[in-house]
C-alpha cells in the first residue's frame, strides 16, 4: 500500500516549516538580519520585507535593483544595492537616504554606536555620528621583488 503525499502535505515538511509560513515571490532571498523580534530580508526585486510575529509582512519597496546587502543599526535596518544607494529604513517603514554613488554598487553596509561604514569597489565610507564624511581608498601598493 502506497500513500499520496499529496493528500497530506504537512507530512512532507519538517516542523519548523510547519510553524512558519511560505511566500512565493519569485525573486531570491539576497540578505536578512534579525531585530529584536522581527526579521528583515532583502530581495533582488529590490523590496525589503519585516516579518513581525504576530502580524502580516511588510514589504517595502527600498532600491531600484538587488538589494545586496544588509546590516542592523539599532532599531534600524541598513541597506546597500546595485542601484548605488546606501539606505536606514526604520522597522515602522520610513526610508532615508545616507547615500546615493550613482552607478557604483553598494557592497558592504554596517553601523556602530551610531557610526555608518559602507563600501562600494575598493572604497570604505565612514559617517562619524555627526554626520561627518571621510573616505579610505585602497591603494595597490608596488610590492618588492626579493631575487
Amino acid at each position: 500500500m502506497t500513500t499520496d503525499l499529496n493528500q497530506f502535505p504537512e507530512l512532507d515538511k519538517t516542523k519548523f516549516e510547519q510553524r512558519g509560513i511560505q511566500l512565493e515571490i519569485g525573486v531570491p532571498v539576497t540578505c536578512a538580519v534579525s531585530i529584536g523580534n522581527n526579521i528583515a530580508a532583502g530581495f533582488g526585486d529590490g523590496t525589503v520585507r519585516i516579518f513581525s510575529s504576530g502580524e502580516k509582512h511588510k514589504t517595502l519597496k527600498a532600491h531600484k535593483g538587488v538589494i545586496l546587502c544588509m546590516s542592523k543599526d539599532g532599531d534600524n535596518i541598513l541597506t546597500g544595492g546595485d542601484d548605488g544607494y546606501f539606505l536606514k529604513i526604520s522597522l515602522n517603514g520610513e526610508i532615508n537616504e545616507i547615500t546615493n554613488f550613482g552607478s557604483r554598487w553598494v557592497d558592504h553596509v554596517t553601523a556602530y554606536n551610531g557610526n555608518l561604514v559602507c563600501s562600494s569597489g575598493k572604497v570604505v565610507y565612514y559617517w562619524d555620528k555627526n554626520k561627518k564624511a571621510v573616505s579610505y581608498t585602497h591603494l595597490t601598493l608596488p610590492t618588492k621583488r626579493i631575487v
